[in-house]
């Protein structure tokens, strides 16, 4: 049974913006957002905040929604496929 957990990452001043945005999107999505390692909140200083929202928000919308062993889903996501994590009986 997963049970999941509330996860914070904290992106302080001197952050890279851009690496910054990249693995908050793959720690959020991974797996679908269905393992208790997920990013589930981001805490920022207000100095970064809307830099780092408006970098996560391009991120997130850029990622392609489909089966992620579909080739076409691999290829033309920017980051990481997104999909169900379960095929009938079978796990993906």
């Amino acid at each position: 049974m997963e049970l999941g957990g509330k996860n914070s990452t904290i992106v302080l001043d001197d952050a890279d913006l851009d690496a910054a945005s990249d693995m908050l999107v793959h720690a959020a999505l991974t797996y679908g957002g269905q393992v208790c390692m997920c990013t589930d909140r981001i805490i920022s200083t207000d100095r970064i905040f809307d830099d780092l929202t408006e970098r996560v928000l391009a991120k997130t919308s850029a990622s392609r929604v489909g089966d992620p062993s579909d080739v076409y889903v691999q290829r033309f996501s920017s980051n990481m496929p997104q999909g169900p994590i379960a095929a009938g009986d079978e796990p993906l």
